[in-house]
């Protein structure tokens, strides 16, 4: 299937405004958030946890531990996709992943 997004669509979406950008992902489950989170560990981009704006070392294996921890804690994963945009990942949902993205960042 033919992707029918031009460049004049993106162009208006990630319009450097001087907002961020969300990105919802609908209708996930723990499961969905678990595959997520190993697919982006075993990718080759740099990823930072923040509990509560402060960068910790992010031994946790499982979402079902962020998402305790999000209890008590605000948690964030930042990734780096090789230098070229920083998305931030946020544990607000079990069933929707939300992200957000600076589009000064998106060529």
């Amino acid at each position: 299937m033919k992707s029918h997004i031009t460049t004049e669509v993106l162009d208006k979406v990630f319009l450097n405004d001087g907002s961020l950008r969300d990105i919802y992902v609908l209708d996930v489950d723990l499961d969905d958030w678990q595959k997520f989170y190993e697919w982006i560990y075993l990718s080759s981009w740099e990823t930072k946890l923040y509990k509560d704006g402060l960068e910790t070392v992010n031994e946790i294996k499982s979402v079902v531990k962020l998402f305790e921890d999000k209890e008590i804690h605000s948690i964030l994963l930042s990734i780096d996709i090789d230098g070229a945009a920083l998305i931030n990942c946020h544990f607000f949902s079990k069933d929707e992943m939300e992200f957000d993205v600076n589009p000064i960042e998106i060529n």
